[in-house]
C-alpha cells in the first residue's frame, strides 16, 4: 500500500520591488507589499502553487528559495534563484518565467522568495 504524499504549502513572501519607469534614467527602489506583486502578476500563488507541485513530490524537503526576476512589459526575461535547497532551483525558474505579469510597470525588478513547507507547518 502508497503511503500518501504530503500536501505541500507553498507561500510567496518577503517581496521587494526595484521599478524603472518608462523614459527614466534612474530606478526606483520601494519595499513593495505582497500586493504589488500580485497586482503585478494576477493569480501569482495559484500558478506557482500549481507548477512547483511536482518539485515538492520529488524533494519533499522544507526549505525557502529567493527569487529575483526582471520583466518587460509584462513578459518575465530573467529569473535567479538562491538559497535552499537547490534542487528546487530549476523548478522554480521555470515557473516564474512561465509567469504572465500584466499588471506590472513597463520594466520592473521584483524579489520575493518562495517557501516550500508542508501543509500545516508555521511559516
Amino acid at each position: 500500500m502508497k503511503t500518501p504524499l504530503p500536501t505541500p504549502r507553498l507561500t510567496t513572501l518577503s517581496f521587494t520591488a526595484l521599478l524603472g519607469l518608462a523614459g527614466a534614467t534612474q530606478a526606483m527602489a520601494a519595499a513593495a507589499e505582497p500586493a504589488d506583486l500580485r497586482t503585478a502578476c494576477p493569480g501569482i500563488d495559484a500558478r506557482l502553487q500549481q507548477s512547483l507541485a511536482p518539485a515538492w513530490s520529488r524533494v519533499q524537503q522544507e526549505g525557502q528559495v529567493q527569487v529575483q526576476m526582471q520583466l518587460d512589459r509584462g513578459h518575465v526575461t530573467e529569473v535567479h534563484t538562491q538559497g535552499g535547497p537547490y534542487e528546487y532551483h530549476r523548478a522554480v525558474q521555470r515557473a516564474v518565467a512561465a509567469l504572465s505579469c500584466s499588471g506590472a510597470p513597463e520594466h520592473a525588478a521584483l524579489s520575493f522568495a518562495v517557501r516550500f513547507a508542508e501543509q500545516g507547518s508555521q511559516p
